[in-house]
């Protein structure tokens, strides 16, 4: 009976979680649109009753806002394709061979913004789909370009440990507050409560990186400190 009461309690408190996030997702969503709804509708009604002529800085800023909403359309269609398209594009290849073209492609986007990009990884074989690995880690090393300043660094390694391999992407950024590391990979949960949009986005990128790191059979996890940085540890099984 004990047993089954402390289940029954377990059972509560995860669905009330899961409702509070629900109720957030809700919430975020319904934020996300209105903002450019509401300015493409307002400078639609003044361009159609004459207050505004249709120049061209007002119909760039209109743009912009239509291109935000396309972002979060094609991030919804990432995440469900993520989500139900279970079959992996198998083939063998070396870790190490995708950390390089990372720092290749992420090199100069990290010295534009003045931030140090750091790669270290060993000759590591395994077997997955180079594409959505390559996802993964894209998509950790895009938040954290976000929540870095300028001289920060952002160190991405991967090694052997245990007949596991582990990828690390770790940052001296402005870190997660405790309360928010639990449910960070939950999607469209973000920790700026402010949605600052510079580094808001549409808040399922982690959401993303933990189904493809599930769907190679691994794990990931997160450690921070608020103002000291971030650490994102991926564990995949070994190929040996």
């Amino acid at each position: 009976l004990n047993s089954l009461s402390e289940s029954i309690n377990n059972l509560s408190a995860a669905l009330e979680r899961q409702e509070n996030l629900r109720k957030r997702l809700t919430s975020d969503v319904a934020h996300e649109l209105r903002t450019p709804v509401t300015t493409l509708q307002s400078h639609l009604e003044a361009f159609i009753d004459g207050v505004w002529e249709p120049d061209q800085k007002r119909l760039r800023g209109l743009h912009e806002e239509t291109v935000r909403i396309g972002n979060m359309i094609n991030d919804l269609e990432k995440l469900s394709r993520y989500d139900y398209e279970a079959r992996l594009d198998l083939s063998n290849f070396d870790l190490a061979d995708i950390l390089q073209s990372i720092q290749e492609m992420y090199g100069i986007k990290f010295s534009e913004s003045k931030k140090i990009l750091k790669v270290d990884s060993e000759h590591l074989p395994f077997t997955g789909d180079k594409d959505r690995i390559k996802q993964a880690l894209v998509n950790l090393l895009d938040n954290a370009l976000k929540y870095t300043k300028e001289k920060d660094q952002v160190e991405i390694r991967a090694f052997l440990e245990k007949r596991n391999i582990v990828i690390e992407v770790k940052d001296t950024g402005t870190g997660i507050r405790e309360e928010h590391l639990p449910y960070i990979f939950e999607r469209f949960y973000r920790a700026d409560d402010s949605r600052n949009r510079s580094t808001g986005g549409s808040g399922i990128g982690l959401s993303i990186v933990k189904s493809i790191v599930e769907a190679h059979g691994g794990t990931i996890s997160v450690t921070s400190k608020p103002e000291e940085g971030t650490c994102f540890r991926i564990t995949l099984p070994s190929a040996s």
